[in-house]
């Protein structure tokens, strides 16, 4: 009885190593693909190693290793008669090699199945004739990678009855005749799909074409991304609201038939997860018509403003227990600023008090965020996680289009802020205080002429990871912000600045600036190590600004230049911290001879 515990306790503890040496679902958005995959392929060393220490430890190795297949080229390799040069068999496969590989492919569950174009017909065929009448993976569960081109019909062997999770590309140029036949391979799979998605070019030869998969007829669907712009019909949309396990939808909206309101059009009441790119009037149609109530997070990947520029719809159609809120809205006109009154955008979302994520990325315009409007709103979410307002030059050239309304030229209304309304580092500091749980922080600007007294600066000790400006004014020191901000965030996430390269005009001398910046940088963290202040503020203490004068006076070519009272008021307010009236920093002589 001992003995058998004993083994019962060694088969959970490899099962355990082998758990955390498994690589996992194959998947590189939003990271460094090569660093990835250098990744993965390190956890499958070890688990070969690992299968080699025993049989009693092989068996469990071996299933972690064969669960995730990162191509299919490396499942050929089993085969003796594979040469990976010419990616062909250049011989036959006797029973031994096909009853090995068959033992290795009852334990895939993922597959990813890589670029296979050079893969030669034969394979194919001797595949096929092998196992003609079943998957040649019965057990796959996942299916990733998979792109359907003129030559993929042999591709549809791969299907297998338990696959729940299936990520298609559909080529550009692949004939109709190719896709009705792929698409009769997968019919007995489609009605148990769980998890789907479509990535199809709109290019211009199918745009007028039907979608290459029905996705509206896959009765058990949890999640649904399309990636193509899609003509949404009311079948679609009936469709789509009968699935009651539907809880994530992810589209791309190209036109949306007429949802009159005396018509019943139905409603998502399950749907959780919402994301939908398009004209910023097809998303509010959509959202007013099938009124998702349980949303917990909405997603307007791309929404274009102009000739409207009004987030009215899309805030009245929030619901109370959203949690996540994204926008990302494109502006193609000349105008830079769309926003006359910045708390027109936010409060609106004050109402949503469990929001955790708010994002507003502006691309190819501005957006002006005041500080009287970051204090407004600093309580409006007490368990705000992340809070990115920016803004971003377009991803294409830009391109003038003109709008007309009732014949007449629509022309946008440009405007033009002050930058001594930015957001103060003492509004910061609030804004962070207010949220404690607060991960990341992401402003358009902030205020570079009202520099912080760092006397006053609390040593917060906030958990913030990550915080960025979009714009910074040149012209203007900024080591007693970063000295604030480092005082107020000391755990701020830096791996990214290893990579920052200054815009010089390209010369080596340039690259002297980066050498100060970095030494000028660990200089101040062996300060700030050694040096206590003279007054230990506590965490409830305010920030005390005091004024640059750019603005005191009208902007004129040159500078204006500060008053002695202001040298001398900045000097001692900076002396505690050994920085000079200029920004620059003066280190007492026997910590330089130390």
């Amino acid at each position: 009885m001992a003995a058998a515990t004993d083994v019962v306790r060694r088969t959970a503890a490899v099962a355990l190593v082998c758990q955390h040496l498994s690589p996992g679902s194959f998947s590189v958005e939003g990271g460094d693909a090569s660093a990835a995959l250098k990744e993965r392929q390190k956890r499958q060393k070890s688990l070969v190693r690992l299968a080699q220490v025993c049989r009693g430890v092989s068996c469990v190795a071996l299933d972690a290793l064969w669960e995730y297949i990162d191509d299919f080229r490396n499942l050929l390799h089993v085969f003796k008669a594979y040469d990976p040069e010419k990616s062909m068999f250049t011989d036959v496969i006797n029973d031994a090699e096909w009853s090995r590989f068959q033992g290795y492919a009852l334990r895939i569950r993922e597959l990813h199945v890589g670029d296979i174009s050079r893969v030669h017909s034969t394979v194919w065929i001797t595949l096929t004739r092998r196992s003609p009448h079943g998957s040649l993976l019965p057990r796959l569960e996942r299916l990733t990678g998979l792109n359907l081109t003129s030559d993929s019909l042999p591709y549809t062997m791969l299907f297998s009855p338990p696959i729940r999770y299936l990520d298609v590309t559909v080529d550009a140029g692949v004939e109709q005749g190719v896709i009705r036949m792929v698409m009769q391979e997968l019919l007995p799979i489609l009605s148990s799909l769980q998890t789907l998605t479509v990535t199809e070019p709109a290019c211009e030869g199918l745009r007028s074409a039907p979608p290459a998969i029905r996705f509206w007829e896959c009765a058990k669907l949890r999640t649904l991304k399309v990636t193509r712009p899609t003509d949404l019909t009311r079948e679609m949309i009936d469709s789509l609201a009968s699935i009651e396990s539907l809880r994530s939808l992810h589209m791309q909206i190209k036109s949306l038939p007429s949802l009159n309101q005396d018509e019943k059009v139905p409603q998502f009441f399950d749907l959780r997860d919402l994301a939908l790119c398009g004209r910023l009037a097809d998303v509010s149609a959509f959202l007013k018509a099938t009124k998702p109530s349980g949303l917990q997070s909405s997603v307007v990947p791309v929404a274009r403003l102009f000739p409207q520029p009004a987030l009215d719809p899309i805030h009245t159609s929030l619901a109370p227990s959203l949690c996540r809120f994204s926008a990302v809205l494109r502006c193609d006109c000349i105008s830079e600023y769309h926003f006359p009154y910045c708390h027109q955008v936010l409060a609106p979302l004050c109402t949503a008090r469990y929001l955790r994520d708010i994002s507003l990325i502006f691309e190819g315009g501005k957006f002006h965020l005041s500080d009287a409007t970051l204090v407004d709103v600093q309580d409006a979410w007490p368990e705000l996680t992340a809070f990115t307002i920016a803004t971003r030059p377009p991803v294409a050239a830009r391109v003038t289009p003109r709008y007309y309304h009732a014949g007449r030229l629509l022309v946008p209304v440009e405007l033009h802020y002050s930058a001594s309304d930015d957001p103060t580092v003492k509004t910061l500091a609030a804004f962070a205080r207010a949220h404690p749980h607060l991960e990341r922080l992401t402003v358009p600007s902030i205020d570079l002429d009202a520099v912080p007294d760092l006397d006053t600066v609390p040593a917060l000790g906030h958990k913030l990871r990550h915080f960025s400006v979009c714009t910074l004014a040149p012209g203007v020191p900024l080591f007693d912000h970063a000295l604030a901000l480092d005082r107020l965030f000391p755990e701020l996430d830096l791996g990214a600045a290893r990579n920052c390269v200054g815009h010089g005009s390209g010369k080596p001398e340039d690259r002297n600036g980066e050498l100060q910046l970095l030494l000028l940088a660990l200089q101040t963290g062996r300060l700030r190590a050694r040096r206590t202040s003279a007054v230990d503020q506590e965490s409830t203490s305010e920030v005390r600004l005091i004024l640059r004068g750019r603005y005191l006076e009208p902007r004129g070519p040159s500078r204006p230049q500060a008053t002695r009272e202001q040298r001398s008021q900045k000097t001692a307010a900076s002396s505690a911290y050994g920085v000079g009236a200029g920004g620059s920093c003066t280190v007492p002589k026997q910590e330089r001879v130390a």
